[in-house]
C-alpha cells in the first residue's frame, strides 16, 4: 500500500452565488445525488443551535431553539433546482433530507422524554413548505438518511442509544432504526442477535437499496442490504466518520486526532476480510464558519461556506486503486 497518498477534494458546486448572503446550517446529499440545505439569514446562523447554560455545570444543547426562525431548503445539483422557504421553524441541531414527493424532513438531534412522552423531533414538510407531520425519532440522532421509497433511516450515537434527556428506555437503543412516514419502526438492528453492538454509529451511507455503517467500538463494515439482511466485514480502522462503497472498494474518511483527515480504501473479501488498497489524506478543503462531511454510494462529499466538494472513487490517480 502507499501510505502517503495525498489527496484533495474537487469542487463540484460554487455556492456563495446561489446562497445570496444566506447561511448554511445543516447539509446531507440525497439518494439521488442532489445536495440538500437547510439555510437562514445571514446573522441568524446561531438561533438553530441554542445551549442551556447552568452556571459552575455543563452546557447542554436544548432540543428546540429558543425563538422560531425562517429558513429555506435547497435542492442542489449544478444549479438551484427547488428552494423552498419555511417561515417559521424550531428545529435545533437539525439534520435534513428530501422526501420522494418533493417534501423535506428536518430533524432536531437532541429529544426530551417527559411526562410519558416524546418530543415530536422530525418535522415533515410539502413541496411547498407547509408542515405536514410532526414524529418522534428519539434523542442522541447522529445522521439521517432518507430513501426513494420513503423510508427513513436514522443513526444514533451514544446518548441516543443508552439513553439520556429522561429516556429511560431509548427509541436508538439499537443503535440504527429504519422509519416509515407515519414514524413506526419498520426495521432495528437486531441487537440481540447481532455479534456486534452499535455503542455509537460513526458513519452511515445509503447505496442504492442497501445501507452501510461503520460504529464503535468494534468498527465492522456492516452492510444491511435490500431484504436487511446484515454482512460484516472485520476492519481495523477506528473512528471513521465517512463511508463510501463501489463494487467491493470501500473508503473510509476520518477518525480521531491526528487522523481527521486520513483515508483508507479497502478491498472487501467473501469470508468477511478487508485488504488495505491505499491509505492517505484527503485534506480539508478551505472553509470559514461551515463544513460538513458525508458520504454517499461511491463518493465522499465536503459542503463549506461557499462550496460543494467531491472525491469519488473514480478520482483516485491512475492505478492507485
Amino acid at each position: 500500500t502507499d501510505s502517503t497518498t495525498s489527496l484533495k477534494f474537487i469542487p463540484k458546486v460554487e455556492l456563495s452565488g446561489l446562497l445570496q448572503k444566506r447561511k448554511i446550517i445543516s447539509a446531507t446529499v440525497a439518494h439521488d445525488g442532489t445536495l440538500v440545505l437547510l439555510v437562514v439569514s445571514e446573522g441568524e446562523e446561531q438561533v438553530a443551535f441554542p445551549v442551556l447554560e447552568q452556571p459552575g455545570w455543563a452546557t447542554f444543547p436544548e432540543t428546540k431553539s429558543n425563538e422560531a426562525y425562517k429558513a429555506w431548503l435547497l435542492r442542489i445539483r449544478n444549479g438551484i433546482e427547488q428552494e423552498v422557504e419555511i417561515s417559521t421553524m424550531k428545529s435545533a441541531y437539525p439534520r435534513v433530507d428530501v422526501l420522494p414527493d418533493g417534501g423535506f424532513i428536518v430533524v432536531s438531534c437532541r429529544c426530551k422524554f417527559a411526562d410519558g412522552k416524546g418530543e415530536l423531533n422530525a418535522c415533515l414538510y410539502d413541496a411547498n413548505g407547509s408542515l405536514q407531520k410532526e414524529l418522534c425519532f428519539g434523542d442522541g440522532i447522529e445522521d439521517i438518511a432518507t430513501t426513494a421509497d420513503s423510508r427513513i433511516w436514522v443513526s444514533y450515537f451514544d446518548e441516543g442509544v443508552f439513553g439520556n434527556y429522561g429516556w429511560d428506555d431509548p427509541i436508538g437503543y439499537a443503535g440504527l432504526n429504519c422509519f416509515d412516514t407515519e414514524g413506526k419502526i419498520i426495521w432495528q438492528y437486531p441487537l440481540e442477535d447481532s455479534p456486534h453492538s452499535i455503542d455509537d454509529c460513526y458513519a452511515m451511507t445509503l447505496n442504492r437499496d442497501e445501507v452501510w455503517t461503520c460504529f464503535y467500538s468494534d468498527f465492522p463494515i456492516a452492510r444491511v442490504d435490500g431484504n436487511h439482511q446484515i454482512k460484516y466485514w472485520q476492519n481495523k480502522v477506528a473512528g471513521a466518520r465517512c463511508i463510501a462503497i463501489d463494487r467491493e472498494l470501500v473508503m473510509l474518511y476520518g477518525g480521531y486526532q491526528p487522523d481527521l483527515e486520513r483515508l483508507v480504501v479497502q478491498k472487501l473479501q467473501d469470508d468477511g476480510s478487508c485488504d488495505v488498497v491505499l491509505g492517505g489524506t484527503l485534506a480539508f478543503p478551505k472553509h470559514k464558519d461551515f463544513l460538513k462531511f458525508t458520504g454517499r454510494a461511491n463518493a465522499l462529499h465536503a459542503i463549506t461556506d461557499d462550496c460543494w466538494y467531491q472525491f469519488a472513487s473514480s478520482d483516485f490517480p491512475d492505478g492507485r486503486v
